[in-house]
């Protein structure tokens, strides 16, 4: 680098030192007024908006009912004699016209889908 060029960024950096100037700009105290702000680290309640009444059991449809149960297909077993199933978060293995988490009794099962009875109702349901 050109010695002339070296010569003045240092007496460019030095100058302010020697003049008593810091080159670090003093800053201000900042306060924050948050009067009439909200928080953005307190969470939002979810109480906030209008209360939507849940539906009662009755009002839900078979396929509602077999998830509001946690009732989801895991594994079909496939035979053609004796076909069964897993369901999430059981470790029971169900074969047909038996009653699933009280909800649900298996009517059907085939290599891709199962068909439940809830309430008198058929819902088809494949593994996901």
């Amino acid at each position: 680098m050109n010695k002339y060029v070296l010569c003045f960024l240092f007496s460019v950096m030095l100058f302010p030192l020697l003049c008593g100037e810091s080159t670090v700009s003093k800053k201000e105290n900042f306060v924050y007024d948050s009067k009439g702000k909200r928080d953005p680290f307190f969470a939002v309640s979810e109480d906030t908006g209008p209360k939507v009444p849940e539906p009662s059991l009755d009002e839900l449809t078979g396929r509602q009912k077999l998830e509001k149960a946690g009732i989801k297909l895991n594994t079909i077993v496939w035979d053609m004699k004796r076909p069964a199933i897993l369901v999430d978060g059981d470790d029971n293995i169900y074969g047909i016209g038996d009653r699933v988490k009280g909800i649900a009794v298996i009517r059907t099962v085939e290599k891709e889908y199962v068909v439940f009875e809830v309430d008198g109702e058929l819902v088809e349901v494949t593994i996901q």
